[in-house]
C-alpha cells in the first residue's frame, strides 16, 4: 500500500527490519528493563526494611528519653521539677 511508507518511525532507538523490530533488540531491550525493575524492587525492600529498623529504634529511643525525665523530674523533687 501506498500508506505504509509515510508511517512515521517511532523514537524507540529501535531498527526496523522487514517491516517490524528486530526481535534481538527488542528481547535485549526488555531484559534491561527487567533488571532495572528487579534492582528497584530491590531497593524499595531495603528502604522499608531500614524506616521498620529506625520507626522502632526511634520508638525506643523516646521511651527511654520520658523515663529518664521521669527519673529527673522524681529526683529533683516537688519543687524543681523540669520540663520537657
Amino acid at each position: 500500500m501506498a500508506g505504509d511508507h509515510d508511517v512515521p518511525v517511532p523514537r524507540t532507538g529501535f531498527s526496523i527490519a522487514r517491516r517490524g523490530y528486530d526481535q534481538a533488540q527488542v528481547d535485549g531491550h526488555l531484559r534491561r528493563l527487567d533488571a532495572e525493575v528487579r534492582m528497584l524492587a530491590a531497593d524499595r525492600d531495603a528502604a522499608v526494611a531500614q524506616n521498620t529498623r529506625l520507626s522502632r529504634e526511634l520508638d525506643d529511643a523516646r521511651t527511654r528519653a520520658e523515663a529518664m525525665q521521669q527519673q529527673v523530674n522524681r529526683l529533683a523533687g516537688p519543687r524543681r521539677a523540669c520540663r520537657a
